[in-house]
Order: C-alpha cells, then sequence, then structure tokens
C-alpha cells in the first residue's frame, strides 16, 4: 500500500513530492521482458557511449579484446516447460509465475539467458541481489522519458535534503538540455556563484570520474554534494568560450529562498519565484498583498532560471490571480488506468484587474513556470517578454521505496486551456528579448543594476523606465 501525494512539474534536478511504497509490489515490475537489454545496458556501460559527451572514445574501436569462439550456454527452448525447468529454484521465480501468453514465455527464456551469462561469464562476481538492482535501474534509467529514473538511498536522501531547503553542497542547479549535463542557475551567495561558474557550463568530471556514467542529473548531483568543509573538483566546458575550465570548489551549507520581492519604484513591484517549492503561494501571495498596501500599480514576475515544482502551489497562484475557470488538463495513466483531470481556478481573482503585470521567462523557465506564464498568456492577463522557454509539458509522480531508494516516473502531459501541450516547445513571449553577450551566463542577482534587458523592457512597456 502506498499513500499517493502532490504531483510535480520540474525538470529533473529538483524532486519534490514523495510517496511510500512496499518494496515488493516495485520488484514484481521486473517481470517486463524490457530487463533483458537492461540488465547488460546497465552491467556493461562501456559499450553504451554517452551521446552528449565532448570526450569519449569509442569503445568499437579501441583495445577489443573478445573470444573468437561464441560460447552459447543457453539450451534450446521446445517448449514453456524447458523454461519453466530453468526456473525452478531461481529468484526471480515467483515474479514471473502466471505468465502464460508465448511472446512472454520466449522473452523470459532470453532473460534467463543474458541473467545467467551476467551471472557466470561477466568479470565480477555479482550476487543475485547485485543483479536484480542493475535489472531495476535499468528499468527505470532506460525509459524513453529523461525524467524517470532510479535513486539509490544515498542519492534519494541528498535529493531530500536539497528539497528541504537545506544541504550541502556547491549551490548550483543542474540541468539535462541537449544530452548535456549544464547549469541552469546559481544559488546567490553560494560557493558555485563565488568560483567563478557561469549559467550555461556543462560538466565534464567531477573530481576524477567522466559525467559519461552517471545515467542522470540526480546522480550527478549526489556526486558534487558532500560533506560540509570538503572539496569538490569540477572540469567543465563553456560553450561561449569553447574552452575548458577546472573548479575546485568547498562545499558548504546552501538554503536556498524560494522567493524575492521587492517595490522598485513608486508604483512597480517585483516577485522572483526561484522555485514552486512548498510554500511558495502562500509566500507569493503575503507578498503580493503587501507590495499592494504599498501602492504597486505594476507587477513584474520573474520566472527566469525557475525550474517548475509542485503543481499545487502553482495552481494556488493562478487560482488567486485569474477569474473562476480551466487553468490546464492533465493526462496520464494511474494505477495501471488513463486518467485525465482538470485543474480549475475556483473562486473570483483577489487582485485588481487593473494590475498591470508581465512575466519574464528565458530558456531555463521549466514546467510550473511554463504552466503559468502559459495560463496567463492565454487568458490575456499577463504580458510575457524574454525568450522561448525549455518546453517540459509532463509531469512525474514519485515513489519512496522501503530500502530509503526512490523512483520518478513521468506519469502525464499535461495541456494549456487551448489543449496545446508544450512538450519540447515551450512558450514563445508576446516580446522577444536577445540577451547581451557581456551578461549571458550570469544569475539574475549578478546582472549589473540598469542592465537587466528583460526588465527594462517591461518597464519600458509600462512607461515608467528612467532614463
Amino acid at each position: 500500500m502506498y499513500e499517493r501525494n502532490n504531483q510535480e512539474l520540474q525538470t529533473p534536478e529538483i524532486k519534490v513530492e514523495k510517496k511510500s511504497v512496499l518494496g515488493g509490489k516495485l520488484i514484481k515490475i521486473l517481470a517486463l521482458c524490457l530487463a533483458t537489454a537492461l540488465i547488460v545496458a546497465a552491467v556493461l556501460p562501456s559499450a553504451f557511449p554517452y551521446e552528449g559527451a565532448t570526450i569519449c572514445a569509442n569503445p568499437s574501436h579501441d583495445s577489443k579484446l573478445e573470444n573468437s569462439g561464441k560460447q552459447s550456454k543457453s539450451k534450446q527452448i521446445k517448449d514453456f516447460g524447458d523454461i519453466w525447468e530453468q526456473f525452478d529454484g531461481h529468484p526471480l521465480e515467483e515474479v514471473f509465475k502466471g505468465k502464460t501468453d508465448e511472446d512472454t514465455y520466449r522473452s523470459l527464456g532470453r532473460l534467463l539467458d543474458v541473467y545467467s551469462l551476467i551471472k557466470d561469464d561477466y568479470y565480477k562476481d555479482l550476487s543475485d541481489k547485485e543483479l536484480l538492482d542493475i535489472m531495476l535501474k535499468g528499468l527505470c534509467n532506460e525509459q524513453d522519458s529523461q525524467y524517470t529514473f532510479y535513486l539509490s538511498p544515498e542519492e534519494n536522501e541528498r535529493v531530500n535534503e536539497s528539497n528541504s531547503g537545506e544541504y550541502s553542497g556547491i549551490g548550483a542547479i543542474v540541468q539535462m538540455k541537449d544530452n548535456y549535463f549544464q547549469i541552469s542557475d546559481l544559488v546567490d551567495d553560494s560557493p558555485a556563484a563565488q568560483s567563478g561558474l557561469r549559467i550555461g557550463d556543462q560538466f565534464l568530471k567531477v573530481d576524477e570520474e567522466d559525467v559519461t556514467s552517471f545515467a542522470d542529473v540526480q546522480q550527478l548531483a549526489a556526486a558534487v554534494r558532500g560533506p560540509e568543509g570538503t572539496k569538490v573538483v569540477l572540469t567543465m566546458f563553456r560553450p561561449t568560450d569553447k574552452k575548458e575550465y577546472e573548479f575546485k570548489i568547498e562545499r558548504k551549507k546552501i538554503t536556498n529562498a524560494n522567493l524575492r520581492s521587492e517595490l522598485l519604484q513608486d508604483s512597480v513591484g517585483y516577485i522572483r519565484i526561484v522555485q514552486f517549492n512548498q510554500g511558495v503561494a502562500k509566500n507569493f501571495i503575503s507578498a503580493l498583498n503587501d507590495l499592494q498596501k504599498q501602492g504597486m500599480e505594476h507587477l513584474v514576475i520573474d520566472l527566469r532560471n525557475n525550474p517548475g515544482g509542485y503543481v499545487s502551489e502553482v495552481t494556488s497562484i493562478l487560482d488567486y490571480m485569474l477569474p473562476k475557470g480551466l487553468l490546464a488538463t492533465a493526462k496520464g495513466r494511474r494505477d495501471g488506468e488513463e486518467f485525465s483531470e482538470e485543474w480549475t481556478a475556483n473562486s473570483a481573482a483577489k487582485i485588481p484587474n487593473s494590475l498591470d503585470i508581465y512575466v519574464l521567462v528565458n530558456e531555463n523557465s521549466a514546467s510550473a513556470s511554463e504552466l503559468l506564464s502559459g495560463v496567463m498568456q492565454y487568458y490575456e492577463r499577463a504580458t510575457i517578454i524574454g525568450r522561448t522557454t525549455w518546453g517540459k509539458g509532463v509531469g512525474s509522480i514519485s515513489f519512496d521505496l522501503d530500502d530509503g531508494s526512490g523512483v520518478q516516473i513521468t506519469n502525464f502531459h499535461y495541456y494549456l486551456p487551448n489543449g496545446v501541450c508544450i512538450q519540447d516547445i515551450g512558450i514563445t513571449p508576446d516580446i522577444e528579448v536577445e540577451t547581451p553577450e557581456e551578461i549571458q551566463g550570469l544569475t539574475i542577482s549578478q546582472i549589473p543594476e540598469g542592465e537587466d534587458v528583460d526588465l527594462n523592457r517591461a518597464l519600458s512597456e509600462m512607461g515608467v523606465l528612467d532614463d
């Protein structure tokens, strides 16, 4: 049994919601015949080079040693009884019991062949538990969605720490973009920001470990984080310079603030939502009310570099700002069945129609950020300024397993009120603004005063930009 919690809309580097599940239920999933290829892919990673790596030896060319004659350990499968003879007393026997169709039987036969070959002939002596763990990782990590992955207990613990708002690390937000691990934002005043790392920098190595060994962002993040006071050496590639750089950074305690707000001028309120984690809707509404009391007539909502977060947080913010109506529709699978549900604003808007709203976005605005900007754009309640967003129109659910490990699974696509899913498309701004080369790679807080072209364009549209 397990308890279903909130859904999440975010890029893979931040995992916010959890479910608790009995380990036995997940083990049964291993009956899928996909595990045949996944064992090989997971146990022999050198045979599957990382496509996005800038420096990668092609294992098909160098140091190839193999037996001149192929060895066959599988017996001729004549009927289903032959397969069950091989399963007698095997740890997988109970998992596959009851599978009766021909295709499934034959796939299970191939699975057992591969399992036995790895068990007997792989250069390392792996236990049945280790092989089952490898199958579990492969079943998650080899799906066609990068947002479905497995986390070891250690990785899951570190992710939970970061989601709590405090963890030990360097303060860099990492996303997978075009098969590269790249920095999408830096926590203000963090070791990463102080070291000279920049948004857009791509990871090549963590200490001496090549990033091709990491299956997903969570594994890379787990390697970068560590005890406070220890150091990590990062080898990075900076596309703007076309050069490699090495950074030696001391890990420190990182505290994330999910929102910042201020009155920029007498009538202009500014709210930056860093991410849609737990409690941000409450903080947003509080900041909005405070700014209104100070005489705000124009509002800038800054979603640049925001990777996403809870569905419930972003819909609560939209519910507060918009009149009653449809926000989005989610379509996916739940408990083996297809589902469709509507997210709606359930009451009248709590802000005056006269409030002029501008939303700032960029290429790192993802998921929940795209939901907010897309809905506000559809209802013509805000002007969107910046660059086309990330393009993540799917949401995920997460499970905590009984050994402390975790699984995140892509669960649904969401559709804006016009029926459009922005997966791999993104939100196109109403006003597109190019980023000058001299401020590319800087965090929002690092942009020199007066040189924020997105904010300046919003102020210009309001008619309040100071000369």
